[in-house]
């Protein structure tokens, strides 16, 4: 019997070193993860204008609308402005197709663009403000407007009027 108790005192003794041992291997720490949901904006400016039939005996100005649209997830405001100080600076002027004609005609008055707002070309200004939209964006209706003068010159040989309208969407705090 003594050496029962002494086989089984043994076992035991074997099994708790061995369950320290087991225990002494195992480690454990952890990762902690956090974060925001960033500020996002995205805007389509409207379709480009190919077939403008400017008319200086139509009402003034002439006018044409697109549709921009805007996508955020906070507060937001667009911005347009004309970014080409060189060519254009705010006024139509001559495009032979490739480029703009090298002491080319322009039209006389600056291009307006409206939604909200009105500014008028080339200076940068917020044509519109808004809050968080939806999935599927925020449409607006935005106006180009250029007055046509009974002095601006009638273009031939496939030369037009153009300019480049720089739409720029930004989220406010």
């Amino acid at each position: 019997m003594k050496g029962k108790v002494r086989l089984g005192f043994v076992v035991i003794l074997i099994a708790l070193a061995m369950a320290q041992i087991v225990a002494w291997d195992v480690f454990a720490e952890t990762t902690i993860i956090s974060g925001n949901v960033r500020g996002s904006i995205q805007i389509t400016a409207p379709s480009g204008i190919s077939s403008w039939e400017l008319d200086s005996l139509a009402a003034q100005p002439n006018t044409q609308t697109g549709t921009l649209n805007v996508k955020a997830n906070q507060n937001w405001q667009v911005k347009v402005k004309d970014a080409d100080a060189t060519n254009t600076n705010g006024l139509m002027a001559e495009w032979d197709g490739a480029a703009y004609v090298s002491s080319g005609n322009k039209l006389l008055n600056a291009m307006k663009v409206a939604a909200a707002s009105e500014i008028t070309l080339p200076t940068e200004g917020n044509i519109q403000t808004g809050t968080k939209t939806t999935a599927s964006g925020q449409d607006v209706t935005v106006t180009f407007k250029q007055t046509v003068s009974w002095d601006d010159q009638i273009l031939t040989g496939g030369h037009t009027y153009r300019i480049v309208v720089t739409f720029t969407g930004s989220l406010v705090p």
